[in-house]
């Protein structure tokens, strides 16, 4: 067959000059060793990749090439006859190179003993040796062909580097295709946070992945194709999303889509950052600060109790000692019964007992509404009859400050139907505070207005000394009395706070307006038709 072929060239081609030619001319570097290893040949490519022919004394069993690489086994197969094909490895002539002084540098011996002077860049090598017999079927030598595969092999380098990252990468990572809407690729990560094997996970696609709805009442496949829209005109999108692990457990976490461009197919890579540590660490937080909170109010209530305490020595003792004080004159005839002293400590008496009265009323009032026990029982009342009568049980003292108390009524709300015991009680709170503190001379003014269809509002509004803006959120909170520049007014600080309470277990509501110097306008917002309520049993 091969005189067949030569036969098509001129006869006077020489075959032997032909293979020389194709020998010196090949685009890949050949060299023929001999079986003692020498190099016998090689050609204009082998000189263009290692930069110089072999030296006369160059033996392939010594260089220091083969050595560094680890190719004298490979070379020892193909001259034992073996057709080899050594993997592609990376060769590097500096790191062989002799230093400036003679001495070798890390790497070892010489550049290949006249392999190559030094280049300047690295050489991915793949090696084929092909054993040549004679016509007895002896090795006599080997021919090596030198492969220079740097580019295939920065490429997949580059892929195993990239690889390595992607499975390394501290966030999980999924490569995903937009066209199918399924996983393509799932580092450690992302197998770890889903609990599904890769082969598995690259079967699903994130709707597979995700509740029906997200928690903010998203439809996640909805939410997924406006997000899948945005990646592919090519912004960069990051959102919270809520998937689900294999046991179906929620999975929070803040999701970023990027597209990835790439030959035939849409991808997207998709960085899931797992937020259950910083949400753990927030719920953590907020424990932390409901403690703190907790922690404030303990010590506020232990601030108040002992001002309570302390109110309430005073407010019980005063009219206690008055009593025991004028009961025992009385008893022991200090004073006979005709005489005007008898009747004004009887008076005394009186005014104390009834002030004893109101303070334990109060506190069991208070520990009633507490307890939830605050029993209404509504009836027809006439609002100007009722208001009349508890501002005259407070006449006295209006009459000893010379202070002016006016209704202003609205028609219109001439019956309502409440408990009338607590709306007395309200409105008694209230007047008496304004009275307390309004100066002699003053005005006060109680005032009934509709406020809606099935509400009226009670005002109380005084010429006193006013609040200040900073001490109103202290009104109508047990035990508190506001800062004022007046003096302390007798009184354990619970009546404002037990007027709120009876308001608004019926529905309504309170507030105040007021003006430092000007004075303070009461409110509360009642039902006109309250609902009966009674106290639960014990």
């Amino acid at each position: 067959m091969a005189e067949a072929q030569l036969s098509r060239y001129p006869v006077s081609a020489d075959p032997v000059s032909l293979f020389e030619t194709l020998f010196a001319q090949a685009p890949i570097a050949f060299a023929i060793a001999h079986v003692d290893g020498r190099c016998l040949a090689v050609n204009h490519a082998f000189v263009a990749l290692f930069g110089a022919s072999p030296p006369p004394d160059y033996n392939i069993f010594e260089d220091e090439l083969v050595a560094a690489q680890g190719l004298l086994p490979y070379v020892e197969r193909a001259f034992g006859g073996e057709p080899v094909v050594v993997p592609a490895f990376w060769y590097d002539a500096v790191e062989l190179a002799p230093g400036v002084d003679g001495t070798a540098l890390p790497s070892g011996g010489a550049a290949g003993r006249g392999h190559a002077p030094p280049v300047e860049h690295r050489v991915a090598l793949e090696v084929s040796m092909t054993p040549l017999r004679d016509h007895r079927g002896a090795v006599e030598h080997v021919a090596l062909w030198y492969k220079d595969v740097s580019a295939e092999h920065a490429l997949a380098d580059e892929r195993r580097l990239l690889r390595t990252l992607f499975e390394l990468a501290p966030e999980a990572i999924v490569i995903s295709n937009l066209t199918t809407g399924r996983i393509e690729e799932a580092n450690a990560q992302a197998r770890a946070l889903f609990g599904y094997p890769v082969e598995r996970l690259c079967s699903l696609g994130h709707a597979d992945l995700s509740p029906p709805r997200q928690p903010d009442g998203r439809r996640s496949i909805d939410a997924i194709a406006a997000s899948v829209a945005l990646a592919r005109a090519g912004e960069l999108v990051e959102l919270e999303w809520q998937y689900l692990n294999h046991a179906g457990e929620p999975l929070p976490c803040l999701v970023r889509l990027a597209h990835v461009p790439a030959q035939g197919r849409v991808l997207c890579r998709v960085t899931i950052d797992d937020l259950r540590p910083r949400k753990r660490l927030e719920a953590e937080r907020d424990r932390l600060r409901e403690l703190e909170e907790q922690n404030r109010c303990i010590l506020e209530a232990n601030r108040l109790k002992s001002e309570f305490l302390a109110a309430m020595s005073h407010e019980v003792r005063t009219p206690l000692n008055s009593i025991i004080g004028f009961s025992e004159l009385l008893y022991y005839g200090q004073v006979t019964p005709e005489s005007a002293e008898h009747r004004e400590f009887v008076g005394d008496i009186l005014v104390s007992s009834h002030h004893l009265l109101q303070v334990i009323n109060d506190v069991l009032d208070l520990a009633t509404v507490e307890a939830g026990k605050l029993a209404f029982h509504p009836e027809p009342l006439d609002l100007e009859v009722v208001i009349t009568e508890v501002a005259g049980l407070l006449g006295t003292m209006s009459l000893q400050k010379r202070i002016r108390v006016e209704l202003d009524a609205d028609p219109a709300l001439s019956v309502v139907e409440l408990d009338p015991a607590r709306f007395k009680q309200v409105l008694y709170n209230y007047l008496s505070n304004a009275l307390k503190f309004t100066p002699e001379g003053g005005r006060i003014v109680v005032r009934t207005r509709a406020e809606a269809d099935d509400e009226f509002r009670l005002e109380v509004e005084d010429t006193g000394i006013g609040i200040a803006p900073d001490q109103l959120h202290r009104l109508f909170v047990e035990f508190e009395q506001v800062a004022s520049p007046a003096p302390r007014q007798p009184g354990t600080g619970l009546g404002l706070a037990l007027t709120r309470k009876i308001v608004e277990a019926q529905g309504g509501s309170v507030g105040c307006r007021s003006e430092p110097g000007r004075g303070s306008l009461f409110h509360a917002v009642l039902p006109r038709r309250a609902q009966a309520i009674d106290a639960p049993e014990s």
